[in-house]
């Protein structure tokens, strides 16, 4: 499973690399980003200089005790990273839940909301003609 179809499936947002630079799944507790066929979760302090020991040691023992695979983990550093399948759903789900990412919505329109939304639209569209040419003539 690639990076894009596993943060489409799991409704996360990714924020694409620049030039060069890797996608991520940004959230409040770190990051998740691909490397090396597997997804890495990576908790860091959000931002740089936040002091939130307590809060990255509660979930590397979390990520731990979940199963997921030590990547660079240091007994006294709070900041850690794990590696994880992005096939295996548990480990998926857990690492979604460590770093608290922004979830995209997903909303499902019915005929009659579609109507009503179309409704509103026409409305709008309607008001902002009839401003344009009031300036217009004025």
């Amino acid at each position: 499973m690639t990076f894009d179809e596993w943060v489409t499936k799991y409704r996360v947002k990714m924020t694409r690399g620049r030039q060069g630079a890797e996608d991520l799944v940004l959230g409040k507790f770190g990051e998740i980003a691909e490397d090396d066929n597997a997804l890495h979760l990576r908790l860091l302090a959000v931002p740089r200089d936040r002091d939130m020991n307590k809060a990255l040691n509660l979930r590397k023992r979390q990520a731990e005790a979940g199963g997921l695979k030590p990547v660079h983990v240091t007994e006294h550093v709070y900041e850690s990273v794990w590696a994880f399948s992005a096939d295996d759903d548990a480990h998926s789900r857990l690492a979604i839940e460590l770093v608290a990412p922004r979830r995209k919505r997903m909303v499902i329109l019915t005929d009659e909301r579609k109507a009503v939304l179309a409704g509103i639209l026409a409305v709008a569209r309607q008001n902002r003609a009839q401003i344009t040419l009031q300036n217009a003539v004025s």
